[in-house]
C-alpha cells in the first residue's frame, strides 16, 4: 500500500525539518503543506518521496486484483507514458473495452494519494484517502486545496516530478 512505502521518507522529512527548524506541523491538521513548500529542503524531499510513491503505486496496480479500483474493471500500468501522457490503462465491462474516464480518475488518484502519502504527517493517511481504492476523502481534498494556495500549479508540478 502506498502509505506503508511512504513512511520512511515522511519520517526523514520530519527529522530534517526538526533539525533545520522549519515548522510544517500544525496542531489541527498535522501538516502545513505551504510551510513545507516554502522550505527548499522539505519540498525537495517531499517530491523525492512522491516519485517513489508513484513508482510503488504503479507496481501495486499491476498486482491488484480485478475490481479493486472500480467495479467490473482491470487496471494496469504502462511501461512508458503514451503520447497523451497516460501512464495507466483501465478496461471495463464484459468485453474489457478501454475506459478513459476510469483511467483518468485512477491516474488522478495515483498522483494525489502519492502526494498526500509523502506529506510529513503525524499518524495514518487513512483520513486523507481510502487505502483500498485510493479515492481521496474530503480531508484529503482540503489538504490539496490548501497546497494549491501556495502552489497553484500543484497538479502540473506533480505530473512533471513523476518523470524525473
Amino acid at each position: 500500500m502506498i502509505t506503508s512505502r511512504a513512511k520512511p521518507y515522511s519520517v526523514l522529512i520530519s527529522i530534517i525539518i526538526s533539525i533545520t527548524g522549519t515548522a510544517v506541523h500544525s496542531e489541527s491538521q498535522g501538516t502545513n503543506p505551504c510551510e513545507c513548500a516554502a522550505s527548499k529542503i522539505c519540498w525537495t524531499l517531499l517530491l523525492s518521496s512522491y516519485r517513489n510513491n508513484t513508482i510503488s503505486a504503479r507496481t501495486e496496480i499491476e498486482e491488484a486484483p480485478k475490481n479493486r479500483f472500480f467495479p467490473d474493471s482491470d487496471a494496469s500500468a504502462l511501461l512508458k507514458s503514451d503520447a497523451h501522457g497516460n501512464f495507466l490503462s483501465v478496461r471495463c465491462g464484459p468485453k474489457r473495452t478501454v475506459c478513459n474516464a476510469e483511467r483518468d480518475e485512477l491516474q488522478k488518484r495515483v498522483i494525489y494519494t502519492s502526494f498526500l502519502a509523502a506529506l510529513p504527517r503525524k499518524g495514518s493517511t487513512d483520513a486523507l484517502f481510502n487505502p483500498k481504492n485510493w479515492a481521496v476523502t474530503g480531508e484529503g481534498e482540503n489538504l490539496i486545496a490548501k497546497t494549491r494556495e501556495c502552489k497553484p500549479d500543484l497538479f502540473l508540478e506533480l505530473v512533471e516530478a513523476m518523470g524525473k
